[in-house]
């Protein structure tokens, strides 16, 4: 998909930028190198300032990941680096949700587009 190539890009973009635009072998990539460009991602600034979302940064380092398992199964590597380094976890967040009167106070409420009530209703 269109949103899948554009993080593999992305990814892409940020290794360069992480290895200075110089090409990295298989063998170079070691647990240190693999710590160095998660502390990198953590750090990195956007252009607007703001720095890369949990989000983003647990997918490029994930998609790390698997081009090292490929590596593994098309036998350029013997020993994955990943395993040694921990994976960027997400961390937890609060969620909100309606408690059971709040729910009944919406079934209540008049809405000119019943079915748009309905559908409303529904998701929750």
């Amino acid at each position: 998909s269109k949103g899948n190539e554009g993080n593999w890009q992305s990814m892409f973009k940020h290794l360069k930028e992480y290895s200075k635009g110089l090409a990295v072998s298989f063998e170079q990539v070691t647990p240190k190198w693999l710590e160095g460009f998660k502390s990198y991602l953590q750090q990195v600034e956007k252009k607007d300032g703001t720095r890369l979302s949990e989000n983003s940064i647990i997918a490029y380092f994930s998609r790390v990941s698997t081009v090292l398992k490929q590596a593994i199964k098309d036998d350029i590597i013997q020993k994955n680096p990943m395993l040694q380094v921990d994976a960027v976890r997400s961390k937890e967040t609060r969620r909100e949700f309606l408690t059971l009167e709040e729910l009944k106070k919406l079934v209540d409420v008049p809405c000119s587009v019943p079915v748009l009530k309905q559908a409303f209703l529904l998701v929750l």
